[in-house]
């Protein structure tokens, strides 16, 4: 399953601002923590799982995996 350059260079910069997001979220974690806000911590890192999966599956699609 390959992709154009073009498509590439789309799937790269998505990749890479989720892993941006996800840092961001790493840091909003560490606030909640600190406010003692568990809900919201859980639904904040359920968000960061999803998205972390969503780069694991992009990144896939850069590399030519199949």
């Amino acid at each position: 399953m390959g992709c154009d350059l073009d498509n590439m260079a789309i799937l790269t910069r998505c990749y890479m601002v989720l892993n941006r997001v996800s840092e961001e979220i790493s840091d909003l974690e560490d606030d909640l923590v600190k406010a003692g806000m568990k809900k919201e911590i859980y639904l904040l890192k359920n968000g960061e799982d999803s998205l972390l999966s969503l780069a694991s599956q992009i990144k896939e699609a850069v590399m030519g995996v199949d």
